[in-house]
């Protein structure tokens, strides 16, 4: 199933979540689910619930797009993550909304810098480990259709291969695919390693899709 995330044409006011990314936000249940078992509710607390669930629809209908939205994510033989969003803007917009989140610290990454290296970048990581922070330096390198990233040196990475493409689709939305292989030399399980691994490109992803969001919803 392709899922296409739209981003809001400009309009006055916050940006609002589509109805389809409502509908698959864990906790939200049909009306008939929430309402089989009022009658046996005392009345105050019958209330109080309702309060509670338009309190909640509210706060999610005020979140931006990106909030609902859901990437697809497969592991390779090899261990490699693929990750892939279908995104309804341009690419060229897309592709400077994944370098700025990519160069902002967020989630397990506790610091980032960027240092100029010929064509390329250098890039110096830390992020959350299980007791201690991870380090790393990379080499950042610009491709045809977004860049590509390898492992320079680091004491808590063996490998560390990622590439983020970014194209047009058919359809006129564009399509992200990022592929990340990491590996530590920590005694950690590799499922453990994947699923940091998802975790972060999931957290990108919604980065990515709230700055395309907040400078229409600015006009």
């Amino acid at each position: 199933m392709q899922y296409i995330h739209q981003v809001p044409e400009p309009v006055e006011g916050p940006p609002v979540m589509t109805s389809h990314a409502m509908l698959r936000t864990p906790g939200l249940t049909s009306r008939s689910q929430s309402t089989s078992n009022a009658k046996d509710r005392p009345l105050a607390s019958r209330y109080i619930a309702g309060r509670l669930g338009a309190v909640a629809l509210a706060c999610l209908v005020s979140l931006p797009a990106a909030a609902g939205d859901t990437p697809e994510f497969d592991v390779a033989a090899d261990g490699t993550v693929v990750g892939r969003i279908v995104v309804d803007a341009p690419a060229a917009q897309v592709r400077r909304a994944a370098d700025a989140a990519n160069r902002a610290p967020a989630g397990n990454v506790l610091d980032l810098t960027f240092k100029p290296a010929g064509d390329c970048e250098h890039v110096e990581r830390k992020t959350r480990g299980i007791w201690s922070p991870l380090t790393m330096k990379t080499r950042w390198c610009p491709t045809e259709h977004g860049w590509r990233e390898l492992l320079v040196n680091s004491d808590s990475y063996t490998t560390y291969e990622s590439e983020w493409q970014i194209r047009d689709t058919t359809s006129g939305a564009t399509e992200i695919q990022v592929r990340v292989r990491t590996a530590v030399n920590l005694a950690v399980p590799s499922s453990l390693v994947r699923q940091g691994t998802i975790d972060g490109m999931r957290n990108t992803f919604t980065k990515v899709l709230e700055r395309l969001v907040a400078p229409r919803a600015a006009e």
